[in-house]
């Protein structure tokens, strides 16, 4: 072989070894920025799984402050109406409440309450009110077969019926006014 063709396949051997150097070097270039690109892509992908994350739990947490104050207002008109409608019914049972007091069974009713009372007194003095708008033809009725233990006085406020009775020697107050019962049954009352 003469020098010219050593040369040459010096060359070419020289030429191919560096070919294969750059390729090897190239081949981990190239995997070294796919490494580095699946990373970033991961990173990212991360990042936005976590944005995302974030704006559902905003978007949630805004949906479930709106949903309370939106109940909190449904909530209001609610009891609001509530109190309406259980006052016009206690103004309706205070209407017939009137009424009845124009029956016999309110007459009735009066007179189990004073034997009541009567026998809670015992034959001890006792102070019996009747309401101040009382019909005076039913209250003298009522007062007639009363005992002289029994002092007969007329409230000086409506009570809307019924009766009541102060036993001072017993401390005892018996408290039969429709007034009494109304209120209590209008505090406990719900729909």
């Amino acid at each position: 072989m003469t020098t010219e063709e050593k040369l040459k396949r010096f060359r070419e051997l020289c030429i191919e070894d560096e070919k294969k150097r750059v390729n090897k070097v190239l081949g981990e270039y190239e995997e070294g920025l796919l490494k580095s690109f699946e990373e970033h892509k991961k990173d990212a992908l991360r990042r936005q799984e976590e944005e995302l994350s974030e704006e559902r739990e905003k978007a949630l947490r805004d949906m479930r402050s709106e949903i309370s104050d939106r109940l909190q207002d449904l909530k209001k008109k609610a009891g609001a109406r509530n109190e309406e409608l259980k006052e016009k019914l206690f103004s309706e049972v205070k209407e017939r409440l009137g009424a009845f007091r124009k029956t016999d069974a309110y007459a009735k009713l009066l007179e189990r309450e004073l034997k009541e009372i009567e026998e809670a007194a015992g034959g001890e003095s006792c102070e019996l009110f009747f309401d101040c708008d009382e019909d005076p033809e039913l209250r003298s009725r009522m007062e007639a077969g009363l005992p002289e233990n029994l002092r007969v006085r007329v409230s000086a406020e409506s009570f809307l019926g019924g009766t009541m009775a102060v036993i001072s020697s017993k401390n005892i107050v018996i408290d039969n006014s429709f007034l009494t019962k109304l209120i209590r049954e209008k505090n406990g009352f719900s729909f």
